[in-house]
């Protein structure tokens, strides 16, 4: 089957397109073949979308699994009555849960969410050195000079030889040259 729309040409690729009255057709169909919307816990993983999350609500849909506490956090924000994590957050898994969400703050250069869930990502996975590196550069990015180089001489420590404490190395003695 061939998909297309008007001014389809002038979209850059790779680029994400949706259309809107197949995914409500699509939902209208899942709500039938349960028999009606209180027995179904659609899984966001699929789609990840805060957009098709209130198209579901909007056909009545009020509660979703999640595998991520991100998934989950945008389920909050489309104010999604119920939400489960589906996926047990204890051992590793709760540090990479820690660590993902961490990163994506830390690359949207959101500090204020970066530093806690990288600071406990790397207090679930003390092995995490990406955590623990990502953490100290956060600390530097704010001005928490003391915090960095804590986290950079413990990089050169706990992860000798890398490329990670080299770079720590590098950061050291650039905030050195700059006191």
């Amino acid at each position: 089957m061939t998909y297309s729309f008007e001014g389809q040409d002038a979209v850059i690729s790779p680029q994400l397109v949706y259309y809107k009255d197949i995914i409500v057709d699509n939902i209208e169909k899942m709500i039938a073949l349960a028999g009606g919307t209180e027995r179904l816990w659609p899984h966001v993983k699929t789609h990840k979308m805060i957009e098709v999350v209130k198209m579901m609500m909007a056909q009545g849909i009020d509660r979703f699994k999640c595998a991520t506490i991100a998934e989950a956090e945008m389920c909050g924000e489309a104010k999604a009555s119920r939400v489960a994590l589906a996926y047990p957050l204890v051992g590793p898994n709760i540090a990479e849960a820690y660590y993902n969400d961490g990163y994506e703050a830390y690359r949207q250069e959101n500090f204020a969410d970066a530093i806690p869930n990288l600071e406990k990502a790397y207090k679930y996975d003390a092995t995490n050195g990406e955590a623990l590196y990502n953490l100290a550069n956060a600390y530097n990015r704010i001005g928490e000079t003391d915090k960095a180089r804590a986290a950079y001489l413990q990089i050169i420590q706990l992860f000798p030889g890398t490329e990670k404490a080299s770079k720590s190395q590098t950061f050291l003695e650039e905030m050195e040259n700059e006191d």
